[in-house]
């Protein structure tokens, strides 16, 4: 497998959001991709729209991933990002953002820069473009050692409410799939340990973060999308030392919705 990448530190949420090009839609601003629930979007008037993010000074960044409503359908048909130091992005080399519509992610990461300014471009469906969540910044990556391939997992919890009468006739209330990932994080040196448990503690299951297992799908097909997700930590993972300074947790997410 290509290792596990956790995206915590999300400069979009304290930066400044413009729409330099296109318009949004009164009823879906822009500030809405600062909540942390996708079911609260952004949506644009027409089916391009161009957003200018500004992280107030120069930032690390190598990664952006996005999302977008789980409960709907995906909003995007494209996406593209430029990073500069100031908000000329006339030279700057433009960054696609590979989508799954299937999956309802998007993501990709680039050579490391300290810029200040980011650049994003959205191409909708056809009638207008729609986003929900998005990260910009430096990812946390754990290497393929690390990682045990048989224990991870995804699924999908059905929200709907089944009824049966005597007669056996069902009655359901159709709701909505939640997505779950699940597996262990193996062999941790004390510096992962320490990174990732100062995230966990972070988060908690109050503050949603990202969690991309198989970025090239070495173990699985579509694997890079199927174990991604943007979500909430089930509980707080419980570290267990393997000896010789190593350390494992058990790590579960649940989609944010």
């Amino acid at each position: 497998m290509s290792g596990v990448i956790f995206l915590s530190d999300n400069l979009v949420n304290d930066a400044s959001i413009t729409v330099t090009t296109g318009t949004a839609n009164a009823q879906f601003p822009v500030t809405n991709i600062q909540n942390e629930s996708p079911s609260l979007k952004f949506r644009s008037v027409g089916n391009t729209v161009v957003l200018e993010f500004d992280m107030g000074q120069t930032r690390a960044m190598d990664f952006v991933s996005l999302v977008g409503d789980p409960t709907g359908d995906f909003g995007l048909t494209a996406a593209e990002l430029k990073t500069a130091v100031t908000n000329n992005f006339s030279g700057s080399t433009p960054i696609n953002i590979p989508l799954s519509s299937d999956h309802n992610i998007g993501y990709v990461g680039f050579t490391e820069v300290s810029h200040r300014f980011a650049q994003l471009t959205l191409t909708g469906t056809g009638v207008y473009s729609e986003l929900s969540n998005i990260f910009i910044g430096k990812k946390i990556n754990i290497t393929q050692n690390n990682l045990s391939i048989g224990s991870f997992r995804y699924g999908y919890t059905d929200k709907s409410v089944v009824r049966r009468n005597r007669y056996g006739q069902h009655f359901i209330d159709e709701r909505n799939l939640v997505k779950f990932i699940s597996g262990s994080i193996e062999y941790a040196t004390k510096d992962e340990q320490e990174t990732l448990d100062d995230m966990f503690i972070r988060h908690s299951r109050h503050e949603p973060v990202w969690m991309i297992v198989d970025q090239n799908s070495d173990g699985m097909n579509v694997g890079n999308y199927k174990l991604a997700i943007y979500g909430y930590l089930d509980r707080s993972p419980r570290w267990s030392a393997n000896g010789g300074q190593t350390y494992t947790a058990q790590v579960r997410l649940l989609e944010a919705i």
